[in-house]
This record gives C-alpha cells, sequence and structure tokens, in this order.
C-alpha cells in the first residue's frame, strides 16, 4: 500500500490498519523486542550499575581473556569512538585492565578482572532472563530458527560507515 502524505488517515480502522503495517516491519519488530528484553535485563541489572553493552564487554572478555581493543570493538560492532569510551568506563569501574605490549605500543590489550567477573556472575541472571523472555515464547526448534535466521541476516547486511 502506498504512502499517501497529503491526506492524514481519519477511518475508524485506521489504528488496527497502522497497527498490522508495523508488525510486516523486520525493524519494528526487532527494535520492540530489543526493548522488551533490554528491558528486563536493565531493571535486573539497575542496581549492579551494569548496562546491557557494558555485559557484552565483559561476556567477550570472560571467554576469551584478553583481546585486542580494536579486535573487541569489531566482535561486538561498535565504531571506534563508542568502543574507546565503553572500555573507559569499564576501566574505572575497575571491570576491565587496559594494557600497552612492549611489542606494538600502537595497541591496546584488554582483560576482564576479578572485580569484572564476579560482576558478570552476578548480572547472568538477569542476562538468562532476557533471553529466556524470548525462549519461552517460542519451541526449542523455532528459537534455533530464529537465532539461525537473525545470524544470517546480520552476516548479510553491510556494516554502516
Amino acid at each position: 500500500m502506498p504512502l499517501d502524505c497529503t491526506t492524514p488517515a481519519v477511518e475508524l480502522d485506521s489504528l488496527e490498519t497502522a497497527r498490522q503495517a508495523l508488525l510486516a516491519r523486520p525493524g519494528f519488530l526487532l527494535r520492540r523486542c530489543l526493548q522488551k528484553t533490554s528491558g528486563r535485563f536493565n531493571e535486573g541489572c539497575a542496581a549492579l550499575g551494569l548496562t546491557d553493552r557494558q555485559y557484552d564487554y565483559l561476556f567477550v572478555l570472560d571467554i576469551v581473556e584478553q583481546l585486542g581493543q580494536t579486535e573487541l570493538g569489531e566482535v561486538l560492532g561498535l565504531d571506534r569512538s563508542t568502543n574507546t569510551l565503553v572500555l573507559k568506563i569499564l576501566e574505572r569501574k575497575g571491570l576491565v585492565t587496559r594494557e600497552i605490549p612492549e611489542e606494538d605500543t600502537r595497541r591496546r590489550l584488554v582483560r576482564i578482572t576479578a572485580q569484572g567477573r564476579d560482576l558478570l556472575c552476578r548480572a547472568r541472571t538477569a542476562a538468562d532472563e532476557s533471553q529466556s523472555a524470548i525462549a519461552d515464547c517460542l519451541t526449542a526448534p523455532e528459537y534455533r530458527q530464529l537465532l539461525m535466521l537473525l545470524q544470517r541476516v546480520l552476516a548479510n547486511l553491510p556494516e554502516q560507515s
């Protein structure tokens, strides 16, 4: 249905038509799912002072243990300035350390601290509940299919410049 930007919708069913049109837009659906799951996560982590983005950093560093700052930003899909900002916040909180290796003074190696690992463990319940909120809406095969489809879309979308 083409958009008519000249006449406001005044029909009684226009609100329902708008809802249905929104539900046919994947970007809207993804954003609403993110709002609902992030809200659940943020409620659980508010007292810990940890955001969902900061959790992702600690999650990766708990698995990898040490990673270059640039590589960490790439794996998380963040631009350089956002990556640096988040790392400075995590470092100030004592959750990560950044070291300059002697062999390459241009690099910064990032590690999770014991304090960061402890906070990650305390935040894991909120993260698990956030994921369960989605998984509980689907059967196990549907959940696996959802993950596979989202991974395929992510892999095929171009990076923002």
